[in-house]
């Protein structure tokens, strides 16, 4: 071998004094490193260097100073006309170019980008110049692409597998598309034919696994030539045939497309057991049979758009003791799964359905369902029920209308439906176009307990409508409202909405609903901790400190000092300049006299008091007097719950405070 390459090399310079020849010995340089001898059917692995370069190629990333490209040559012998497949790993930037004969200074028969080259090629000599604009090592395989049996038509037993190839002398007699942009629009489709026979009426399942993209047909008779009567286009088919002869014709999307594939072809059995027991909160895997017949099936005759009877359904029962919330979500389906929902034995009545009007059934649907005798019907839409399908059944652990939970719980999911009712938000009959509506609010309450002070962080997401976030305190005898996640006076309601506030030890409510009255939607709800809040809470006598800060993603900002329009477009403040603020809710228990001080050193500070445990209400005191770094409020106050902001005095300002709220007479 090694002579039979300098042969070649020394031919090479002796008859073309190729340039890349001439400069290369000229520095000394041993070209046998540049060309190398290779086999069909084998794979070597090299080195693209700096002394071999392309005669092909030039890189021009830089148009004013262009260089070579590194490349290696591979030359190789075909005894018979044969497509060959050559793909190469490593490298950056590769390209592929085959040339005919053992010389590269021809021009290429073909040029292929990155990695991969199929073809036909009639016997003779060839050489493959791989190229890559960086020096590294890579891997190359030259092997045959039309590696199959040679008889075109094969018997298949129903139940087995095939593996087999195209090869050149087996041709599509049915496929003919035109791709005048296709890299080989002249080239045949090449195909494989087996033939096998149904002594009765069966389903069967073809499943198809390939090298390349397939196309089926199922022709009526046997042999290449018999008639067509189905089609498809992919790798997996279940079809339903009559008792008879047949031939699968297995061809390829695009022409001329070599390669390999596994054929398997395999009977569905025809089960008999329609109705099963469902068990919640899991995935059913299941197949339809013909010996399962649907029985909802009752369109109008006269309608032109009832669509295709379906013929086949399974049915799954189920009962509930107590309302219960529950999910029902098609995965997967050989057919397009319909899932329709009926009172058991009932199938004149759908209770619900993922059939849609415009088309397509949806992926799943959520419903609520007082106590009884479920059955599920799982078909098909608008065609043959026919093979596999699969899917889900969540039953919900929050279907009471109060559940418990625990700081840390994320993902709670349920379902926000007719039967509970929301605690905070109702009509209030003042005719406020943006506020509540008329009608029920349906909704979920979540109780939960801190046992010491906590920044909670609660976080709601509804599927299908906008949501409102509330947070109580367990109170007799009702809840106490804390703050809700947004306020009436805003009109951008989102589907995300999100509390964060500090609270005290003791029992807690949050509340799930909707913008509008008697809308359902699936929520997800997560309980956690945040070390940031801009509403928190003061102990009676028992001094807290604070900052006002513009730092961090969300600084917390006046609710009651608008922001200022700084017109300078060369100060350092230009644009909009905030207030910032902190508010702190506390309870007084005893009707009195009480002093709301802050004390501060490097911060004026501007105080404003509201009636109520949040800081959305009228201020009873808005107070910016201040002397000697303290702003103190002297004020008699009932029995409740109040909220006092502390911002500043001047826009912008920062600094470091010391709140305190205690009794005149303690």
């Amino acid at each position: 071998m090694e002579k039979k390459r300098t042969y070649h090399l020394a031919f090479y310079c002796a008859l073309l004094l190729s340039f890349f020849c001439t400069k290369a010995m000229s520095q000394g340089v041993d070209i046998s490193q540049c060309y190398l001898d290779i086999a069909v059917g084998t794979t070597v692995t090299n080195t693209w260097v700096q002394s071999c370069t392309s005669v092909n190629r030039i890189n021009n990333q830089d148009p004013y100073n262009p260089r070579p490209v590194p490349a290696k040559y591979f030359t190789f012998q075909l005894d018979r006309d044969a497509d060959i497949r050559v793909s190469i790993t490593g490298g950056f930037n590769r390209h592929l170019f085959l040339i005919e004969g053992p010389t590269p200074n021809t021009t290429p028969l073909l040029s292929f980008q990155e990695s991969l080259i199929e073809t036909w090629l009639p016997s003779g000599t060839y050489t493959i110049e791989a190229t890559s604009t960086s020096l590294s090592n890579f891997e190359l395989e030259l092997v045959f692409n039309d590696l199959g049996n040679p008889e075109c038509v094969q018997p298949l037993e129903l139940g087995t597998s095939i593996a087999d190839g195209w090869t050149p002398n087996c041709e599509s007699q049915h496929r003919d598309v035109f791709d005048p942009y296709g890299p080989n629009p002249g080239a045949p489709f090449r195909a494989k034919y087996f033939t096998f026979s149904l002594a009765e009426a069966t389903d069967i399942s073809i499943d198809i696994d390939s090298t390349v993209s397939t196309y089926l047909y199922i022709l009526d008779g046997t042999g290449e030539f018999a008639p067509p009567i189905q089609e498809f286009n992919g790798n997996y088919y279940v079809t339903n045939l009559s008792a008879g002869d047949y031939t699968i014709e297995l061809t390829t999307v695009s022409r001329y497309a070599p390669g390999q594939f596994v054929i398997d072809v395999q009977p569905r059995g025809l089960q008999t057991v329609c109705e099963k027991e469902l068990v919640p909160n899991s995935t059913i895997v299941d197949e339809w049979s013909a010996g399962c017949p649907i029985l909802s099936w009752m369109p109008d005759p006269n309608d032109p758009y009832a669509g295709i009877n379906p013929e086949r359904a399974n049915y799954y029962t189920f009962s509930s003791q107590e309302p219960q919330d529950f999910n029902f979500i098609r995965l997967f389906g050989d057919s397009a799964v319909l899932l329709n929902l009926y009172e058991a034995g009932n199938f004149n009545q759908t209770i619900a359905s993922t059939r849609t009007t415009h088309g397509s059934p949806s992926n799943g649907f959520d419903i609520r369902l007082d106590p009884g005798s479920y059955a599920l019907e799982v078909t098909a839409y608008d065609e043959l029920a026919i093979g596999q399908y699969s899917f889900r059944a969540n039953r919900y652990n929050t279907s009471a209308c109060q559940s418990n939970i625990a700081l840390g719980d994320t993902f709670i999911q349920g379902l926000i439906a007719e039967g509970c009712d929301s605690l905070f938000r109702f009509y209030s009959g003042n005719g406020d176009p943006y506020g509540p509506q008329p009608g029920n609010y349906y909704a979920k309450q979540f109780a939960f307990t801190l046992t010491e002070p906590r920044i909670v962080r609660a976080f709601t997401f509804l599927q299908s409508q906008p949501s409102y976030l509330y947070l109580a305190k367990q109170e007799s005898p009702a809840p106490l409202l804390l703050t809700e996640s947004f306020p009436e006076n805003d009109f951008d309601v989102s589907r995300s909405q999100t509390i964060v506030r500090e609270l005290d030890a003791g029992d807690y409510l949050l509340e799930i609903t909707t913008q509008y009255p008697q809308r359902e939607s699936r929520f997800r709800l997560d309980l956690g901790q945040s070390t940031v809040a801009c509403d928190r809470f003061i102990r009676l006598s028992q001094p807290r400190t604070g900052t006002l800060s513009g730092f961090g993603s969300g600084p917390c900002l006046s609710m009651f000092k608008a922001p200022i329009f700084n017109n300078d477009p060369y100060g350092p403040n230009h644009g909009l300049q905030y207030f910032y603020a902190q508010s702190y809710t506390f309870e007084v228990d005893t009707s009195g006299d009480y002093q709301i001080k802050t004390t501060s050193t490097n911060l004026e500070s501007h105080l404003f008091l509201v009636e109520g445990p949040n800081i959305y209400g009228d201020p009873l005191v808005d107070q910016a007097q201040v002397l000697n770094g303290e702003n103190t409020v002297n004020i008699w106050l009932e029995p409740g719950y109040y909220t006092v902001e502390v911002t500043s005095k001047e826009v912008q300002d920062t600094g470091a405070f010391v709140l305190s709220v205690t009794p005149a007479n303690p």
